[in-house]
């Protein structure tokens, strides 16, 4: 969620004379959320197989992540979506890695839909 990014863009289509707005701002984004934290302690443990990291890496993995991904509990994600709303980001497009955990796809649709 870069604003810098964003200005950037908005810049570039003022160089060009092109109308700022005409441009969707868009952010793909990571997410791993669960309505508890023993699920989510199972999510991050088949997402970090997925990415080959070990158990002992968590934190880690997650600390790495914390400020470009949608993490946590459903309250959590919310609250992450505003931030990159308010951020600038007009799109978002929800990049998950456990496409065949479909309890988090269905918890995904209920935290879009609110």
């Amino acid at each position: 969620m870069s604003s810098i990014a964003y200005s950037r863009v908005r810049a570039a289509c003022e160089a060009a004379d092109r109308d700022p707005d005409s441009v969707v701002l868009s952010a793909m984004v990571g997410v791993l959320v669960a309505d508890s934290e023993s699920e989510m302690r199972d999510r991050l443990d088949r997402q970090l197989a997925f990415f080959g990291g070990g158990a002992s890496s968590a934190d880690e993995w997650l600390a790495e992540r914390q400020d470009r991904w949608i993490m946590g509990t459903p309250e959590q994600a919310r609250l992450r979506i505003e931030e990159f709303a308010a951020g600038g980001v007009q799109r978002i497009m929800l990049q998950d890695f456990l496409p065949h955990d479909l309890e988090m796809v269905s918890l995904l649709g209920r935290i879009v839909a609110g």
